[in-house]
């Protein structure tokens, strides 16, 4: 019901919702693109003047704040080059980029991981690898695809942790680090029989996070009219390729 009063609106506002997402809406206002973006009430709006916004604000608090008696309810206004959304910290401090952060939810997830592990290490039996330097590090090991039918299944409770932890993975590689999603990708197709194989694969990424915490998403735009694509190696790391459109060549960017 809040999502279509919400559409609602905006569209009375004047905005066009995007064909590829249902949150975000944009709309022409002095020659440039005023954006809003939301998750549930959560808004973020963007636009080259602060009357502009300004104005949206107001027109969005008449239609929809409600502050009761103990003064809750007021909406909340944050301004500024740093921001929280659903998790991400969105940087706009550095020209011409922005620069996205989930560090304190993959912090989270290795925490929830190391739980595991001390709540399951009587059922697992330690295997001695040789230990590699953070820079050696990927985070997906070498083997990621390689599935052992004859290794052992993991326990029924071993297999609810590996199925909430693989799951608060998929969301963070998804919104801010994407140099994981190939290790997800895989993981997220083990979770209703993983095995130990599997559960050593996941500590792999663990630990590969654990020393890339505060590695952020960096992306920018140099305006020249061209399409990108993104190619994924085996080992998580991102190569975006941008083809310019009067092909004068390409221009390749690894993350």
């Amino acid at each position: 019901m809040f999502y279509k009063k919400l559409v609602a609106a905006l569209k009375s506002y004047g905005f066009e919702f995007n064909p590829y997402d249902a949150c975000v809406a944009n709309k022409t206002v002095d020659g440039s693109v005023l954006m809003i973006y939301f998750h549930v009430d959560d808004c973020k709006i963007s636009h080259t003047s602060a009357k502009v916004v300004d104005e949206i604000i107001s027109r969005l608090r008449n239609d929809f704040e409600v502050v009761f008696e103990d003064g809750s309810g007021a909406m909340k206004v944050n301004r500024g080059k740093r921001h929280e959304s659903v998790g991400m910290s969105l940087d706009y401090s550095h020209k011409g980029e922005v620069h996205i952060s989930m560090s304190r939810y993959v912090e989270d997830l290795c925490d929830t991981f190391k739980q595991a592990q001390l709540t399951l290490d009587g059922g697992f039996i330690e295997v001695k690898k040789r230990s590699r330097s953070s820079t050696q590090l990927t985070a997906a090991p070498k083997n990621l695809f390689v599935v052992n039918e004859e290794c052992e299944p993991l326990s029924d409770a071993a297999r609810v942790m590996f199925h909430s932890i693989v799951a608060k993975g998929l969301y963070f590689s998804k919104h801010g680090r994407p140099d994981a999603m190939t290790a997800m990708s895989f993981l997220t197709k083990r979770v209703k029989k993983p095995d130990r194989d599997d559960w050593e694969k996941l500590k792999h990424l663990v630990k590969y996070l654990e020393s890339t915490m505060s590695l952020p998403l960096i992306l920018s735009a140099d305006g020249s009219d061209s399409r990108a694509c993104s190619l994924v190696t085996c080992d998580g790391t991102i190569i975006i390729i941008s083809l310019l459109s009067a092909c004068h060549g390409s221009h390749v960017r690894v993350l």
